[in-house]
């Protein structure tokens, strides 16, 4: 995944909520692959209100 595309995407799904909606990132625990720092950092960068990561 590329984070540009991930943070565009995030926040082009903020423009269509507005603000009053909150949104949830959900990963497991090593994103998928990325690595849950990289992520982190992506998902602050877009805005995300809550993340959730899941240990299986």
């Amino acid at each position: 995944m590329e984070h540009e595309v991930y943070i565009h995407n995030i926040k082009e799904l903020r423009v269509s909520t507005g603000d009053q909606v909150k949104i949830c990132a959900v990963m497991k625990d090593d994103a998928y692959g990325h690595g849950i720092e990289v992520m982190m950092d992506s998902i602050v960068k877009s805005g995300v209100n809550i993340s959730v990561v899941l240990k299986l």
